[in-house]
């Protein structure tokens, strides 16, 4: 931790460590309200897993499940040892100004890590002089976890300045440790702070205590900038194959959601270094490649660690939660190694806004505001949309969303003044970035700041006008590219600004962060938001997909136990021998089961799961789907459909404030069938297709499908603990916030899993002379296929323009006849 910055914000944190938050999105959340700030290694011991964090006496959290949690006690209930106050008198002063900290003990603990070596656990700590580098790092040890007993073994390391008697060193900051058992049986220490950078020195497995008393150990790791604002601390080392990995903090921590960390990494042959990065670049002169770096609502992620627990690699570390007042939260993921042996930590998410009723979010994370009586209209073409009307309609996204890579809309412009701002996300006229239709240079423009120079992307011509039309910009760190209907139209090779990096305030649909500029004049279909650069083919898939497909789930990805989402990046991972195999997921009818996120209805007024699998035979009341809470083995605010009831039939049901249940005759087993579920509360309806037919439908009011509970969503299992298990092969599983058509399902029908179908007619001009065809503007990507005898088809001579909302295409005078499709 920033030594500088604990003394501005410290006692900020000592409020606020009452709770604790789950961040991985593929993962199950934390329950409960347990807040830690640099939390430790996870440890496991038996069946329970146990982090330790920052604070009086050095307390943690323990699980069986790492989902439900609860406190430890205190590794020093009563006084701070000893030798603490004697090396470092002011470590115990009380902090003006703070009125619930017993003055006989206002030693605040940082930054410990925890071991287990020489057949105990070893607890390592810092203790420090606010706002000095006068700190040193000790250690406890206890037999056990379970039932501990600790007894502290002393000083490891010292820093003071000016040096005074025992001092080891004046110019490294003795806190942050991190300790690594090699796999050879020697101990190490990594520690070390803002003030010269970062250590590694070898510890006695003996007496927990450094093996070598006359050196502080070698220096690994630094950054370019001055002495005594080197921007590297909280480390933490890690063994793998034959690399040592060094994990390190660059950037600025415990200032809430204006914190800058962010986790990079190098690895090295030697405990000892040199540590490298994937460039090649050394950590002694700032490399560093980079791990995680603020997303959404998790800012200033730091003190990270790593749990092998029988092959699944947790990753943890804390961040500063933009939804509960920056709170300092600890946060874990799976971390995955790539081929070329870097770690990976997948944390993707997704922000998607389809403007159906409100600027509501998907899963009512990040809910934006409409501003200025700005409305939802109905579009012909489209359904409800957001309408600006160019002068002072305005939708304001709250901080976290800003904190992204990938920004896609549906959009239609009505033309006007240049400098429009389709979206403008910032915190005043130096730092922002924005996508505007079109520039005063008569393009389309991306453009991104912070403080220096403005970096751009210009499309060749502006964006079209009174047409629907799909943009993007994906931005990965180095480089920057703008798409236009799902084609990439500009790229810049030196963007390397990002956009966590601004800090941004006041984030925008239709108005500039520049006063003088116009307001946005046309409509947006839908906005969404990536956590990760998406590439080329995901770009293009979302300018295809349906616009309401939230979440897609085609069971393409059998690596790491990864259910993957591909359009809502919702991932979810494979329970109880679940498998991937031949692109689609197989359930076994007994343990097998996907378990997603939970909340993926949440934001939705209406929605549609639609999938396509085979069926075995399932016992009663096997799930395909069931999202809500478990309460003692049964299910509670939920929705789930069932193809095999106790009834001889299937049923869907949801069940929040009230309850709606559609029972239909007959159960799915043995079939291979497509399946739409629809439940629309605006419109009284539910309605089950089978094979792109209506099997049934209900008039009814189910209740808000926003109390559905966000805690689980499963395929292939209840949330009730007596129900079967399903015995199915899924071969695609989709969600939708909205309800599709009969129309659109027939055609996800005829067209089947594993392609973004959509319903599109052509239609002919009616005047020899000039005929022509011509069809929607939103149906992009496609191209038209000319054939003489139906057999042979091309697509030479035939270029469509686009022109008021739609594609248009001039068709050749010919003397015989001509057929025309289109394809995509």
């Amino acid at each position: 931790m920033n030594r500088f910055s604990r003394q501005m914000v410290g006692l900020a944190m000592l409020l606020s460590l009452s709770g604790l938050a789950f961040c991985a999105r593929a993962q199950i959340p934390f329950t409960g309200s347990y807040f830690l700030h640099d939390p430790s290694t996870m440890i496991k011991a038996g069946s329970s897993y146990y982090i330790y964090g920052d604070g009086q006496g050095i307390s943690g959290i323990t699980s069986t499940d790492l989902r439900n949690w609860s406190s430890t006690p205190a590794v020093f209930p009563s006084i701070p040892p000893a030798w603490t106050v004697n090396d470092l008198p002011a470590f115990t002063n009380v902090v003006s100004g703070v009125t619930n900290i017993t003055p006989a003990f206002s030693g605040y603990f940082w930054a410990p890590d925890i071991a287990y070596f020489n057949g105990r656990y070893n607890l390592y700590y810092a203790c420090s002089q606010w706002g000095t580098r006068n700190s040193a790092i000790g250690v406890a040890t206890s037999p056990s976890l379970s039932s501990p007993s600790w007894t502290d073994q002393g000083k490891v390391v010292e820093s003071y300045y000016p040096a005074k008697a025992n001092t080891d060193t004046i110019a490294f900051n003795c806190i942050d440790p991190s300790i690594l058992v090699d796999t050879n049986g020697s101990v190490w220490m990594s520690y070390g702070s803002y003030s010269d950078g970062i250590v590694v020195t070898q510890i006695d497995p003996a007496t927990s205590l450094r093996l070598n008393t006359n050196s502080i150990g070698t220096k690994v790791a630094s950054s370019t900038a001055t002495y005594d604002q080197n921007t590297t601390e909280a480390s933490f080392l890690y063994q793998r194959g034959g690399f040592y990995y060094l994990f390190l903090n660059y950037g600025g921590c415990c200032v809430g959601v204006n914190s800058t960390y962010n986790i990079r990494v190098g690895r090295s042959a030697s405990v000892t270094g040199p540590y490298l990065d994937k460039s090649g670049a050394n950590m002694l002169t700032g490399g560093g490649t980079m791990v995680l770096e603020s997303t959404a609502r998790f800012i200033g992620p730091g003190h990270p660690g790593i749990l092998n627990d029988n092959g699944t690699n947790w990753f943890t570390y804390h961040y500063y939660d933009a939804k509960n007042n920056g709170n300092a939260t600890v946060g874990m993921s799976r971390l995955y190694w790539a081929a070329d042996g870097w770690p990976a930590v997948t944390n993707d998410w997704s922000a998607f806004y389809t403007f159906s009723t409100d600027a509501r979010e998907h899963l009512a994370l990040y809910n934006a505001t409409l501003q200025n009586s700005t409305s939802i209209t109905n579009d012909e073409s489209r359904g409800k949309v957001l309408s600006l009307d160019g002068v002072t309609n305005v939708v304001s996204f709250p901080l976290s969303v800003a904190n992204a890579s990938t920004f896609a809309a549906w959009v239609k412009w009505n033309g006007g003044a240049d400098w429009q701002r389709i979206f403008d996300f910032g915190t005043n006229t130096t730092k922002y970035f924005f996508l505007t239709p079109r520039a005063n240079t008569g393009k389309m423009r991306f453009a991104i700041r912070n403080g220096g120079a403005e970096q751009t992307i210009d499309a060749p011509t502006a964006l079209p006008t009174n047409s629907w039309c799909h943009v993007a910009v994906s931005l990965d760190g180095a480089k920057g590219i703008l798409y236009l209907n799902g084609n990439p139209v500009g790229t810049n090779n030196s963007m390397n600004i990002r956009p966590w990096q601004l800090l941004a305030r006041f984030n925008y649909v239709g108005e500039s962060q520049f006063p003088t500029d116009p307001f946005f004049n046309g409509r947006i279909g839908s906005f969404r938001i990536f956590g990760r650069p998406l590439g080329a083919t995901e770009i293009r898939d979302l300018a295809w997909t349906h616009p309401f497909l939230a979440h897609r789930y085609s069971f393409n990805t059998a690596s790491n136990d990864l259910v993957w989402d591909s359009i809502g990046y919702a991932h979810g991972t494979l329970m109880g021998g679940a498998i991937i195999t031949n692109g689609a997921l197989v359930l076994n009818g007994s343990t097998a089961y996907a378990n997603l996120p939970g909340g993926l209805l949440s934001g939705s007024s209406a929605a549609t799961v639609e999938f396509w699998a085979t069926f075995g035979a399932s016992g009663n009341w096997a799930r395909v789907f069931d999202f809500g809470s478990i309460i003692n083995g049964s299910g509670a605010n939920y929705f789930f459909y069932s193809p095999h009831t106790s009834l001889n039939g299937q049923r869907m049901e949801i069940k929040t404030s009230s309850t709606t249940t559609f029972d239909i005759s007959g159960t799915l087993d043995n079939r291979t069938v497509h399946v739409v579920c629809i439940c629309d509360r605006a419109n009284n309806y539910l309605a089950v297709y089978t094979n792109g037919v209506l099997e049934a439908s209900l008039a009814a009011t189910p209740p808000l499908l926003s109390g559905v509970n966000n805690s689980w969503s499963f395929i292939g299992r209840s949330l009730f603990s007596t129900d079967a298990y399903l015995n199915a092969t899924i071969d695609e599983f989709r969600i939708y916030d909205g309800r599709l058509t009969p129309q659109e399902i027939a055609t996800d029908f005829q067209f089947g899993p594993d392609n973004l179908a959509l319903p599109v007619s052509i239609t002919q001009s009616n005047s020899p002379p000039n005929l022509s065809l011509s069809w929607p503007s939103w149906a992009v990507g496609f191209a038209a296929q000319g054939s003489p005898d139906l057999t042979s088809w091309t697509t030479n001579g035939l270029t469509p323009g686009l022109a008021n909302d739609r594609w248009q295409l001039a068709l050749p005078t010919t003397n015989s006849a001509q057929f025309f499709r289109l394809r995509r």
